[in-house]
């Protein structure tokens, strides 16, 4: 089997158990036994938290990537040379935000060669989630709505992976 096929295999076994999950999380919440159990809803909301960074974690590790992650690689090397990436590459269509981070994270790169640039990437925006994860919390909470059920939807989502 290729890398490329191996690495699909991962990101749809991961998909599938995440889901199913989620679903579960989502199911006991909904008959209050989770809670009952773990006695509050921080302590479920850590072990959301818990599964969806790990399994972040692994796909950032293990993962093959993809045209992103090309595409990254690009604009990054762009980056370091000072040159323009609009002018190098037609794959870069994001804002200069994006390029100057991720010519911060080709920095970072080089500093941490073990890990690949896909994977120092994909941890970074791991980071990117978490903050999105405490402002739909708060909006949830300022709302008086299931701030568990914000957090199971969008953290244990297969696609947010």
């Amino acid at each position: 089997m290729s890398a490329p096929e191996t690495a699909q295999l991962f990101y749809k076994t991961f998909a599938v158990l995440t889901a199913a999950v989620a679903f579960s999380f989502y199911f006991l919440y909904q008959k209050n036994k989770l809670i009952k159990d773990f006695r509050s809803e921080a302590s479920v909301l850590s072990l959301v938290i818990l599964c969806g960074t790990l399994v972040r974690l692994l796909i950032a590790w293990h993962g093959y990537g993809n045209y992103d992650g090309r595409s990254w690689e690009i604009a990054a090397d762009a980056a370091a040379r000072g040159a323009n990436v609009y002018a190098e590459t037609e794959r870069y269509q994001y804002t200069p935000i994006w390029f100057w981070i991720l010519g911060a994270l080709k920095r970072l790169h080089q500093v941490l060669p073990d890990i690949s640039f896909g994977g120092v990437v994909r941890i970074f925006l791991t980071f990117v989630d978490l903050a999105t994860l405490g402002v739909l919390v708060a909006i949830a909470r300022q709302r008086n709505l299931p701030a568990l059920q914000a957090a199971l939807f969008f953290y244990l989502n297969p696609v947010s992976f």
